[in-house]
């Protein structure tokens, strides 16, 4: 699988607080301006399976693919014929909590597309922690570009 970003962001709040807004899925949109809906039909563990809108008609299916309670989970998103992979990782530190978010590719199209989304993630992927880190502090989000 090739990685095509990689993006930590320290959030001032304790790992608790930062696992329990990554998980409620129902608040994703308000900080992920990349997605316009998300849709699981309970809490997020493994194997959930959820639907997901990304606009202009981009829309299929996320998968819970690992979940370690408090820690990490990975979730993935089949694409024209390809496997996009979400690794969200914690760490505490003290009263922060080091978030980590890793997004990956692989398939026979991948490559097609991997330098294109390598710079949209690369340059997008700040933005959106930096939005989960203001709504985890209770600043305001940036409005997508």
């Amino acid at each position: 699988m090739k990685k095509l970003a990689v993006h930590k962001v320290l959030i001032n709040a304790p790992v608790e607080v930062v696992w329990a807004k990554l998980v409620d899925w129902q608040h994703w949109t308000e900080w992920d301006k990349a997605m316009q809906s998300i849709r699981f039909k309970g809490p997020l563990a493994l194997d959930s399976k959820g639907k997901i809108g990304l606009g202009k008609g981009v829309s299929g299916t996320l998968v819970v693919t690992e979940f370690i309670e408090g820690v990490s989970y990975k979730s993935e998103f089949k694409l024209f014929g390809s496997r996009y992979e979400f690794d969200h990782h914690l760490e505490s530190a003290a009263q922060f909590t080091l978030v980590t978010f890793r997004i990956s590719a692989e398939g026979y199209l991948s490559d097609v597309f991997n330098l294109a989304l390598m710079a949209t993630f690369g340059e997008k992927l700040p933005q959106w922690m930096n939005n989960f880190k203001q709504f985890i502090e209770q600043k305001k989000v940036d409005t997508p570009t």
